[in-house]
């Protein structure tokens, strides 16, 4: 065995030979299979520029996995934000005016649990009627650190200390408090602080972080401070929206909280802070963290699901192939019918969409359609079993055996000597061969190879028509 054969046999790629239907037709074609083809392919595509366009404008969720992690250490800068946001929920005067004040609220940085720094936090104006000012705690601070080691920073929290008007530390900050009577009454109200507590969510199809304002409300009894402990919950997010390969970017945020509350000392604040105090809320950051693996779709994923999409649609293909092929033998079975019953090419039939027959015509004229299609059956019937391969073996054997006996067998033997010359100029100028001198004996030419062929009987028998046509046109007056 040679190279060549050895690669022949490697051939992944070999073709089989197919013979055409008739003529140039290597396949059988219907109107219904184009407009099948038409409608199934225009699905095809409008569903693809679709999921392109949902791929596009972000519109298709990305895969989302969470997981709670406890952190050791992490910052947070808000220079740009205000979380948290206090008001008053009250009738009358302002509490938190500096002319007429009754609770004066102090910021208390807090470094692994000392309080370091305390200041004044002044009101801020709010748009709402009916509430009191504003305390926001700006430019807040935070880090959590749960190591020993106190690097790179120390743990650090904020403190809001709201405690009410004392004259002696009023008079430091240039406060006018409220008169007794006055700080009597406001106190024997019912009152309560609105916690506006700020924090971000992360929306998918912008890939924006978008802000929540969330309002906690909490009654405040003078009589019985409380300790709030409000803690931020990080997020770390790690979004994937590269098309093709995995490409992560990074991002932290505060994504949640928890408010919890507890009853608040007047002895120690006394003791410690030397305000008389109503209510206390410590700021800090949670050790417990989420992080989020944010993953897009890949255009590769896209596609497959495009495709999937696309073989499920076409799988519809199978019933017009079922249908083609119905048509196909039926066409090809009257062909054969008509080869054998020559009236048959007279015939006019029409058939509806789904090749069923609705009416039949004979040189013009409407035959009976039952009488018809009970002859029609049992000729396509056995028309079937001419086509088998094992019949027209059959077929050819018989004409073998008549061959053999009307002919002698030397001269069926010769026939495979037999051949038509080509017409080639060269011959002219070359010494004949003992094949050229045996093909020059055989009175045959290149029509002969065609003497048979169905093509160029029915050439002829059209050419026939014509002249027919224009005789008859000719004759008349």
């Amino acid at each position: 065995m040679n190279l060549m054969d050895i690669l022949k046999k490697l051939d992944q790629f070999g073709v089989m030979f197919t013979l055409p239907i008739k003529y140039k037709d290597m396949k059988y074609k219907s109107a219904l299979g184009g407009l099948a083809t038409i409608i199934l392919y225009s699905c095809n595509l409008a569903y693809f520029i679709y999921k392109i366009y949902l791929w596009q404008t972000r519109q298709i969720l990305p895969t989302i996995t969470s997981q709670t992690n406890s952190i050791n250490y992490f910052e947070k800068n808000f220079t740009n934000q205000n979380p948290l946001a206090i008001n008053f929920f009250y009738e009358g005067d302002d509490p938190f005016s500096y002319q007429k004040n009754y609770i004066t609220c102090f910021y208390i940085d807090i470094l692994t649990s000392q309080a370091t720094s305390i200041k004044l936090l002044p009101p801020m104006p709010s748009k709402i009627e009916g509430q009191s000012s504003l305390i926001i705690p700006e430019n807040l601070q935070l880090v959590l650190n749960v190591n020993k080691q106190q690097l790179p920073k120390p743990n650090q929290q904020g403190f809001l200390l709201f405690g009410i008007c004392n004259k002696t530390t009023a008079f430091l900050y240039n406060i006018t408090c409220a008169s007794d009577i006055e700080l009597s009454q406001f106190l024997s109200k019912t009152h309560g602080f609105n916690f506006w507590i700020t924090y971000q969510m992360f929306n998918a199809q912008s890939q924006t972080l978008e802000k929540i304002e969330q309002l906690q409300y909490l009654n405040l009894d003078f009589y019985a401070p409380f300790f709030a402990q409000l803690s931020f919950q990080i997020s770390e997010q790690y979004v994937d929206d590269n098309l093709f390969y995995t490409s992560s970017s990074h991002d932290s945020y505060v994504s949640n909280y928890k408010l919890i509350t507890q009853p608040l000392s007047k002895q120690l604040s006394l003791l410690t802070y030397g305000i008389e105090a109503v209510a206390g809320i410590l700021i800090g950051i949670s050790p417990n963290s989420v992080r989020e693996n944010i993953s897009y779709p890949k255009l590769g994923s896209i596609l497959a699901d495009v495709g999937s999409i696309m073989s499920a649609l076409l799988t519809l293909s199978i019933l017009f192939q079922i249908i083609n092929g119905h048509q196909l033998e039926d066409r090809l079975i009257f062909e054969v019918l008509t080869y054998y019953f020559p009236e048959y090419k007279n015939l006019s039939i029409k058939r509806n969409m789904f090749g069923k027959i609705k009416n039949i015509r004979l040189n013009n004229q409407e035959i009976d359609k039952d009488e018809f299609l009970i002859q029609y059956e049992q000729l396509k019937e056995q028309a079937r079993n001419k086509l088998t391969v094992v019949n027209q073996i059959y077929e050819l054997s018989r004409i073998q055996f008549i061959l053999l006996k009307h002919f002698k067998r030397d001269q069926i033997i010769e026939s495979h000597n037999m051949g038509i010359q080509l017409k080639l100029n060269c011959y002219q100028d070359q010494e004949l061969t003992q094949l050229d001198k045996r093909l020059q004996k055989q009175d045959l030419n290149a029509d002969d190879f065609t003497i048979f062929t169905l093509k160029k009987i029915e050439t002829q028998l059209m050419i026939e028509d014509v002249d027919s046509r224009r005789r008859l046109s000719e004759e008349q007056p």
